[in-house]
């Protein structure tokens, strides 16, 4: 399971760790095409550069070190290209496939989202498989290779240029004075606020997620054998993993947790009827859920599973800031309230007799 990990905002105290990861991790190979290495001060500066200009530099934390960093920047300086950015994104040595990168970047998505970027552009050396492949499974498209584009070590080398459309920042045409469809109203708890506001999952992007997330499972090498559904949200994501991943065998454990909006019990109860647990001693389980909020559901899941024996991993829709546990595979990230396509309307109601 990856380690328990936090992004949040870089500050100047990070900056030695973020100089000796890109040094290590970029500079000393071709993730990066810069010969020199990175200094204290040049970083210390470059941070305050991007804070004066709004710009996100974010870092990932476990056991109480920065373990990794992203960021974006103009991608051009003439006026055309003022919302599209580059970013970059590395995890020291060690860390590597934990999800740490993709927490980065999903972050790092949203913080692009909400200052209305349209493109997100990476440059990637050629040969540098692993990141293009990361790239791809966060649905990037490679848009062309430029041959002998940059020299390091030397020797010639080329570039790939991959480009992620952010489907959420406003198309051409949508300054003010221009007329711009309305969000779709969809029925939703009345303490819940503007939809506007929200996070909201339709079923046709819901059906590109559950396959970005069923690459990442695949691309990870795991192959569960058992699907667990934490009952009832982790259900229809659960059943869709089920067929992407052509995994026959599943299940689901009832949990109570919260029981109205922001109320919860004092700690998550599993309900009847309970899990056959008998035969999963030594099984590979993948436990699915749509969202991890306090993430204390998904710890006692995970717990009782691996008291069983099993070998356990979780894939999870969204992660909130909040959660004490960080799934090992996330589509993205948000602090927005959600809204699911199987739960944004109201139940039939059963005619009265």
């Amino acid at each position: 399971m990856s380690a328990p990990a936090t992004v949040r905002d870089a500050q100047p105290r990070d900056v030695p760790a973020i100089v000796e990861i890109h040094n290590a991790q970029g500079v000393a190979g071709t993730a990066s095409y810069r010969r020199e290495p990175s200094t204290l001060a040049g970083r210390l500066g470059w941070l305050a550069s991007q804070v004066e200009a709004g710009l996100p530099v974010l870092v990932a934390c476990a056991d109480e070190r920065v373990v990794g960093f992203a960021s974006f920047g103009p991608f051009r300086d003439e006026e055309g290209y003022d919302r599209t950015v580059e970013h970059s994104v590395y995890v020291a040595a060690g860390w590597e496939h934990r999800g740490l990168g993709r927490a980065l970047m999903s972050e790092l998505i949203r913080r692009a989202r909400r200052q209305t970027v349209h493109a997100m552009v990476g440059v990637i050396d050629a040969d540098n498989e692993s990141s293009r492949r990361f790239h791809r499974e966060l649905g990037f498209v490679e848009q062309g290779q430029f041959t002998e584009l940059g020299h390091k070590f030397g020797r010639w080398l080329d570039v790939v240029y991959c480009v992620k459309l952010l489907d959420e920042a406003a198309a051409p045409g949508d300054e003010p004075g221009h007329s711009v469809p309305p969000v779709p109203r969809l029925a939703e708890h009345p303490q819940a606020g503007d939809l506007a506001a929200k996070e909201v999952l339709s079923w046709e992007l819901f059906g590109r997620a559950q396959r970005e997330l069923a690459a990442q499972i695949a691309a990870s090498g795991f192959r569960p054998e058992i699907i667990v559904a934490v009952a009832r949200g982790g259900l229809i994501p659960a059943g869709a993993l089920s067929y992407a991943l052509d995994v026959k065998l599943s299940d689901a454990m009832n949990v109570e947790f919260y029981t109205g909006v922001g109320i919860t019990l004092p700690d998550p109860v599993l309900l009847a009827p309970l899990l056959d647990t008998g035969s999963m001693a030594g099984k590979r389980l993948l436990v699915v859920d749509d969202v991890v909020d306090t993430g204390r559901t998904m710890q006692l899941v995970m717990r009782q599973l691996r008291g069983f024996g099993a070998k356990v991993r979780s894939a999870v829709l969204y992660a909130k800031p909040t959660t004490v546990v960080l799934p090992d595979y996330l589509w993205r990230r948000t602090d927005r309230w959600i809204v699911f396509p199987w739960s944004a309307l109201p139940p039939v109601s059963t005619p009265s007799a």
